[in-house]
């Protein structure tokens, strides 16, 4: 079984739904990747899996148990744990504040070990760090909160490939710690690269369900997915 398991999961906005019946899987220990154009669907599935919308229909489970009723705070007691797109920082809170929160005071010293950059930040608002610094203190809180699975929504937005790297290397560091991993990113090969599993979401549907190596391996796959000209790795073909 999954470790985050997200059942025939369906998302209204404004009472018109934009995610249909998705189901994606996240093992624990890898990094399973979420790709789309923008407006598939892909930031409401997440937002619906973590509490900030609600599910118009479906089920998401954490390790065995559900959690899809119970309130965004409680799914991040339980383990789950989400990365919103943009700055998920407290822009007038120091790095370390901003830490201690997901510490409730106690030690933050393993965030700065898989960020040394952020050791010499630590007295600095949050609001004047440059944006890879800032996304950095947003996986190191992360990392903190000790999750059994993360979401993570568009890392890498307007950030220079060399820093989206050097995060890209942290958020795999956190998958081989048995963290069931869920990113959304819109450099897909770098995604594909660090990822076991993708999945393809076109009109708030999954029309891949596969490997990330058949993924990038295969040449004009992903681009023939995103504009719906290969129906032949749906989920319902390849089953």
């Amino acid at each position: 079984m999954a470790l985050l398991d997200i059942t025939d999961v369906t998302v209204e906005r404004e009472r018109l739904p934009v995610v249909h019946g998705v189901s994606l899987d996240v093992d624990a220990g890898q990094v399973t990747v979420l790709l789309g154009v923008n407006g598939a669907g892909k930031t409401s599935l997440l937002e619906a899996v973590s509490g900030v919308v609600p599910l118009a229909g479906g089920t998401v489970s954490l390790a065995g148990a559900r959690i899809d009723r119970i309130a965004p705070y409680r799914r991040v007691r339980a383990g789950l744990v989400h990365i919103e797109e943009g700055r998920s920082v407290f822009p007038d809170l120091t790095t370390q504040e901003n830490l201690l929160i997901a510490t409730g005071g106690g030690s933050t010293e393993d965030a700065y070990t898989m960020f040394p950059e952020l050791d010499a930040r630590r007295k600095v608002a949050a609001g004047l760090l440059s944006g890879g610094e800032q996304q950095m203190l947003a996986v190191g809180r992360a990392l903190l909160l000790r999750p059994k699975a993360l979401i993570i929504d568009e890392l890498s937005l307007g950030l220079a490939p060399l820093l989206v790297a050097r995060l890209m290397k942290a958020v795999a560091e956190l998958a081989r710690s048995g963290v069931a991993v869920l990113l959304v990113e819109q450099f897909a090969r770098l995604a594909l690269q660090i990822g076991e599993r993708a999945y393809v979401l076109r009109g708030g549907r999954v029309v891949y369900d596969g490997s990330c190596a058949e993924l990038a391996g295969t040449e004009g796959l992903l681009h023939s997915l995103y504009l719906g000209e290969d129906l032949a790795h749906t989920p319902e073909a390849g089953r």
